[in-house]
């Protein structure tokens, strides 16, 4: 699980990097966009306003799996919601690389985009599940 969100969020930024700088290489974004000064806050307004979605999304899930009672709750469905947990929470965490990578198409500087790669890399740190989180809700439910 830790593989995917190492894949997600420090592969992807990295070869969105390298792509976007062989596209500028060749031209792409080469004249930029007027009013992209604007967009960039526009955008780093939204990164940051993910990652708190994120820490309202793990806190609100953490608080709904340990409220259910733990004969309702098998050892299965507990592992495959905390697995699709960490999906949503490593896509989430992507979605600056990519606001970023569009960015840097449309004429950005490559020190912004590397601003939106460190946003990435910052709520992948922050918000990744812990091992002692995944084994405190795992190890409390275990089956009869």
């Amino acid at each position: 699980m830790l593989y995917l969100g190492l894949v997600l969020n420090l592969a992807i930024p990295l070869a969105f990097l390298a792509v976007g700088l062989l596209l500028r290489k060749n031209g792409v974004g080469a004249n930029p966009t007027p009013n992209l000064k604007l967009f960039f806050w526009v955008l780093i307004f939204i990164s940051v306003s993910e990652l708190l979605a994120i820490f309202i999304f793990k806190k609100s899930f953490f608080a709904k799996l340990s409220k259910k009672s733990m004969g309702a709750i098998s050892q299965i469905p507990v592992q495959k919601s905390i697995l699709t947990f960490s999906i949503v929470i490593f896509a989430l965490c992507l979605a600056p690389s990519i606001y970023g990578f569009i960015y840097f198409l449309l004429g950005g500087k490559v020190e912004e985009f590397l601003v939106f790669i460190a946003v990435t890399f910052l709520g992948f740190r922050i918000f990744r599940p812990n091992l002692e989180e995944i084994k405190q809700l795992t190890g409390s439910m275990t089956p009869i």
